[in-house]
């Protein structure tokens, strides 16, 4: 038996990590014990009761609790450090580096009287607990893995955030001019991926990143990774090959499962919203544009209703997916006015059934190709994203001028996806078993 800790303190990964923890619990082999905050143990204190999974930090979380203290356990290693220490970069060095070395005392506590073997952590270069259980695992020479549970954010993407900046002012702090030279091959069109006094304390604690611009360039063991495609990508950013294991996305057990029944799936929600079976299915996931305040909301809905009119002029069946951020209520609205359902069910469980699927950058794009769904990509509000310029089977549609003639044409014409599965490695991944595969994995010493 061997004891597996996964880190779960984010509410964003939470749930997904919650469930393949107890999938891989089911192991005769494995022991999965999970490391939680204050915030998510308080929110989904029954469900994590009910299961037989362990918190490794249990005692700890029950104490906050008696003392009802809510102190929420995440963020960036600067979030506590109040706003005068943060314009003074080497007291806040000072306070970081002193805090993170006793963070990591108590790690090491944890790990050896739980016997831990693997930890699984969210990534190698976020600012948040995984670095400290990462520089534990190190001294205790266990090993670590970063599971594939959504897509990482690469350099591209990661640009377009506010990243610290450099600076050739002459009235730049002594300081500050260090730091420039020092992380000097951290630096990306004029940006540096983390705050000087923070690349500072990771570097004396001895886990700052090769390559903070793509997952994997820290200290990490293995680099888990859904399709050869990918890992060669990566390979070709720096990543060593030799750490990556491609195993699959853990979504794709699911929704393989739902492609295996999708006439089945077809039938009951033709039934349930009453929709026409001679007419093709239109699938769309709605933008969030101004859930993630891209535009405002005046501009959101006319986007969003320009999608629409266009997918109405095709008279077809539309069905409509919306993201756990978008509220049901502001939406309701678009069923009266087009000729449209808004799907209860998760997109994962129905997605199969389309004939067209309409998105902008998503994850979701590569579930609609691995099922042979043909699939456009709407891209009218700049993002200008290349991550699946090599998919050949995915129309990308900037101009709007061009979206209903493009819609009418990928509904008429057949598309061939070969190519997009092979570069997806379909027939290796694609088969109900990610989840037997990461066992696998996890079963093994550590070379």
């Amino acid at each position: 038996m061997k004891n597996i800790l996964i880190l779960s303190y984010l509410q964003k990964t939470f749930l997904s990590l919650f469930e393949f923890s107890k999938k891989l619990n089911q192991s005769k082999d494995i022991e999965v014990f999970l490391y939680t905050s204050i915030t998510i143990y308080k929110k989904y204190y029954l469900e994590i009761t009910k299961s037989e999974i362990q918190i490794i930090n249990k005692n700890d979380l029950e104490k906050q609790l008696k003392k009802r203290i809510s102190t929420k356990i995440n963020g960036s290693l600067l979030k506590n450090v109040n706003s005068i220490l943060s314009r003074l970069p080497i007291v806040e060095e000072k306070k970081l580096f002193i805090n993170s070395q006793k963070k990591i005392s108590y790690i090491e506590e944890l790990l050896l009287k739980n016997n831990i073997k693997k930890v699984l952590i969210n990534g190698d270069r976020q600012l948040h607990k995984d670095l400290l259980f990462l520089k534990a695992s190190k001294n205790l020479d266990i090993e670590t893995v970063i599971p594939y549970l959504v897509y990482f954010a690469e350099e591209e993407g990661l640009l377009k955030t506010g990243k610290q900046v450099y600076n050739d002012s002459l009235y730049i702090s002594l300081y500050n001019k260090k730091a420039q030279k020092k992380f000097k091959n951290h630096l990306r069109k004029n940006k540096f991926y983390y705050s000087h006094s923070t690349a500072n304390v990771l570097d004396k604690l001895g886990i700052l990143p090769t390559n903070p611009w793509f997952m994997g360039g820290g200290d990490s063991d293995i680099l888990c990774l859904p399709n050869d495609n990918m890992k060669n990508h990566y390979i070709s950013n720096g990543i060593n090959e030799d750490k990556i294991k491609v195993v699959g996305d853990i979504s794709y057990d699911l929704l393989y499962k739902s492609c295996n029944i999708k006439e089945n799936i077809k039938n009951s929600i033709l039934k349930k919203y009453d929709m026409d079976k001679s007419k093709n299915i239109l699938m769309i996931s709605l933008p969030q544009l101004a859930e993630h305040k891209i535009l405002s909301w005046d501009e959101h809905w006319i986007e969003i209703n320009f999608l629409m009119e266009n997918l109405n002029k095709l008279n077809q069946n539309i069905l409509i997916s919306l993201h756990p951020k978008m509220n049901l209520d502001n939406y309701k609205f678009l069923e009266k006015k087009y000729n449209c359902r808004i799907l209860e069910e998760k997109l994962i469980n129905v997605l199969p059934i389309s004939d067209i699927f309409i998105a902008t950058y998503s994850s979701t794009v590569l579930w609609s190709v691995l099922c042979g769904i043909k699939t456009i990509v709407v891209d009218f509000y700049n993002f200008k994203y290349v991550m699946y310029d090599f998919l050949e089977s995915i129309v990308k549609v900037e101009d709007k001028k061009k979206l209903f003639s493009i819609l009418n044409k990928t509904l008429i014409n057949e598309q061939n996806f070969d190519s997009d599965w092979k570069k997806l490695s379909r027939d290796e991944v694609f088969d109900g078993k990610t989840i037997e595969r990461y066992i696998k994995l996890l079963k093994e010493d550590k070379v």
